[in-house]
């Protein structure tokens, strides 16, 4: 199945990415993030609500704050943001796991 593709209607089967991002290995971490990020970068419709729905928002706000993994923590809170952009539900479900707290963290920090 094809994680970019949502012309079909159906809903997505994130169950695979949500494993992995639950994963022990910061490389397949790192993998399943971005496929969630790049999903929730789509211009029409991103899947906002089914993401925040399979759980993963906090666990994104864990792994970006993972400081020994630059990149996984670029990914994690690119998806956060993606996923506040969205309807009012989506920025409140956001702030409620601190994700607003660990942008601002990020954005202080010298590597961002």
């Amino acid at each position: 199945y094809n994680i970019n593709n949502n012309e079909d209607k159906q809903p997505l089967d994130l169950s695979r990415y949500v494993a992995g991002v639950y994963h022990t290995n910061p490389a397949t971490q790192y993998e399943c993030v971005k496929k969630f990020r790049e999903c929730l970068s789509k211009p029409n419709k991103p899947p906002i609500k089914q993401v925040i729905d399979s759980g993963v928002v906090p666990r994104f706000v864990q792994l970006a704050q993972d400081h020994n993994h630059p990149n996984l923590q670029y990914e994690s809170l690119w998806a956060l943001l993606n996923i506040a952009s969205g309807p009012a539900e989506a920025v409140a479900y956001s702030i409620r796991n601190n994700a607003h707290i660990c942008a601002m963290s990020l954005l202080k920090s010298s590597q961002f």
